[in-house]
């Protein structure tokens, strides 16, 4: 799969490295205007982190959350930030994604 941009928000499922979330390329949108970021881990090695030009630079990091209480587990949802106004990010990229799907809504 790909990452790829849908109305308003783009559906992240796999990692970039270094390269932006979407297209990949020079020719890949490099500003967005984000209202918030989702992940939902697909099992317990998930992990996501969406970060800025700078890979070190992490803006949004979740991962697999999983609570046991006696012998009833539960597992966290869908994990997100949100932002009470729409905030600028200049190219950003997903170095770590794994067992799940991610979501950046935009303005």
């Amino acid at each position: 799969m790909a990452n790829r941009l849908v109305d308003n928000f783009i559906i992240v499922d796999s990692a970039m490295g270094n390269l932006n979330a979407v297209g990949g390329t020079s020719a890949s949108i490099t500003t967005f205007y984000v209202n918030a970021f989702a992940f939902l881990a697909g099992g317990t090695n998930g992990a996501c982190i969406i970060s800025g030009a700078d890979t070190t630079d992490h803006i949004f990091r979740a991962t697999y959350v999983n609570s046991e209480t006696g012998s009833t587990i539960s597992v966290a949802g869908l994990q997100t930030l949100n932002f009470s106004v729409p905030q600028k990010f200049g190219d950003l990229k997903v170095p770590t994604l794994t067992a799940g799907t991610a979501w950046i809504f935009l303005a």
